[in-house]
Formats: structure tokens, sequence, C-alpha cells
């Protein structure tokens, strides 16, 4: 991929397919022949499909500049590929697209939800984001404890039920939401329930903190190096500790004290503003002016 009359520079955001090549819950969300094929190729044959992916990535890897977006990532990709030297990858944050608007009642409403009695989870159709497991811990809380019947768990990008449940009235599920819906969600929700199987970077809990907004969140790879000490952490693997996060969050009576929601502000704040210092990086090395 070298040259000598150009500089080749590529981005990798993360190594996924090596790292989580599957899930015992994959399965759940294959809907389609193609997606059912490639879990039991995985399941089967994974030496072959390991030695697939690992041909693919090394298509890009003697670029002139590698750049990804996690010291997790950079040392991944220093993990499989011993063979490339540290010093030509660069970690830049990925930039932030801020969004911030006045929250809109209506939106909760019209969702039968009341600001912070819900637990807010995103894109329930991949299976690698793991809703199975946050749903069905909160689904064994709630039958633990009718107590806690009031709260409930928006799951968002899957319209349609894709495991069993006990308590369906504590559960919504829509599909993909417009930006100023999902910000709503966001603003008012009890908590941000991440429970991630692998990532690269992390958007989602960064746009829960920056309204203050609790993370749950999955102690894996770049999660802990985005959230620092302003996210609550739990094995992705485990439903009670998941379950177990999530009881603690409604029970505890300081969860929204003026000094967590400001911790939390202000760890948003301090990777937004790296996030905008290598940008401006990643802009002078586009330029050449590094």
């Amino acid at each position: 991929m070298q040259s000598e009359s150009f500089k080749v520079i590529i981005t990798i955001h993360g190594l996924r397919a090596l790292e989580l090549p599957s899930d015992k819950y994959e399965l759940y969300y294959c809907h389609t022949l193609k997606s059912k094929i490639k879990f039991f190729y995985k399941q089967f044959f994974k030496n072959g499909y390991n030695k697939n992916v690992l041909s693919y990535y090394k298509k890009f890897l003697d670029a002139s500049q590698i750049i990804t977006v996690s010291d997790h990532s950079k040392r991944s990709l220093l993990s499989f590929f011993p063979e490339v030297s540290s010093q030509r990858i660069q970690v830049l944050y990925s930039p932030l697209i801020y969004y911030g608007k006045e929250s809109k009642s209506d939106t909760i409403a019209k969702l039968s939800l009341a600001p912070r009695k819900y637990f807010l989870v995103l894109s329930g159709s991949i299976w690698t984001k793991n809703s199975i497991r946050a749903v069905r811990a909160f689904d064994e809380l709630i039958s633990d404890r009718h107590d806690l019947a009031g709260i409930k768990m928006i799951i968002t990008g899957v319209s349609k039920l894709i495991y069993k449940i006990k308590n369906q009235q504590n559960f919504i599920f829509t599909s993909y939401l417009d930006r100023d819906t999902l910000e709503d969600l966001y603003q008012n929700a009890l908590a941000l329930v991440y429970p991630t199987l692998n990532e690269g970077f992390g958007y989602p809990p960064l746009e829960a903190l920056k309204y203050g907004v609790p993370v749950l969140v999955s102690e894996i790879g770049p999660v802990p190096e985005v959230c620092g000490n302003a996210a609550y952490y739990f094995d992705p693997h485990s439903e009670d500790e998941i379950k177990n996060s999530l009881s603690s969050a409604i029970l505890n009576p300081g969860l929204f004290s003026d000094k967590n929601i400001q911790s939390r502000i202000s760890r948003y704040t301090l990777i937004k503003e790296k996030q905008q210092s290598d940008l401006d990086k990643m802009i002078k090395i586009l330029i050449g002016d590094q």
C-alpha cells in the first residue's frame, strides 16, 4: 500500500471481528439466512474465519501511518499484529458530533415514559451491543421486586421482540429514532445501560454524560478509558452483575446529587476537549502540516 509518490494513512476504529468473533446469544439476532450461515460458519470453522479476518486486516497494515481511536485499539493492533511498529500507530479519539437541545416533554409522554423512571438501551438489533442480557437482567429484577414495577426499560433499534420476557408491560421496543427524540431520551433517563461486548471507542455513554445522566456500562475495552470514574461498571457477560447495577441505580438516593451530576459533565467535557484537540491534529496530518 505504501508508495514513493504519496503517503497512505488509514484509520482503524477497532478489531471487533478478531476480538469478538461471536457470542452464545448471537443467533437470537440472526433473522436472515445469510446471517445464520455466517453465525454457524464462525462457530464450526473458527480457525478459517480468524485466518480470513487476519488476512483482510493485513492488506492495510503496511500503510505509511495508522490512526486508531483509543489506546485499547492500539494495544489490540499490536497484540494481533506484532510486526507493526508502535511508532506507526497514533491514537486520536473519534471526533464528537455535539447534539444539545432543550427537552420536549411530549416526546417522553408519547412513549408512555416518565422522567427518571426508565432505563435506556440502544441498538437492540445488533448482537455486539448485548441488549439481550440487559433485558433478561431487568426482567428478572422486576419479577423479584414488584415494588419496582413503575420503572421501565426502552430498547431502541428493535421493533419486534427477539427473546421471551415475563414482564412485557415494563418494556418498550422501538425502531431507530430520530436525533431529537433520542436526545430527549438521554436527557430524561434514569440511566443509560450500555452492556456492549466490544467497542473501538464508544459514543453513547458520552452522549448521556453530557446531561449528567448516569451510565451503567461494560467494563471492557475502551469504555473505562472514555468514561473514567464517571460511570458504574459491570461484566457484560454476567446477567447477575447487570441486574445488581440496575437495582443499585434505582435504589441509590444520591444518584442525581449535584456532585455526581457535575462529575459526569466534567468527564464529558474532558473527553470532548481531547476529541477537539485530536481532530485538529488529524486535520494537520491530512494537510501535511505534521
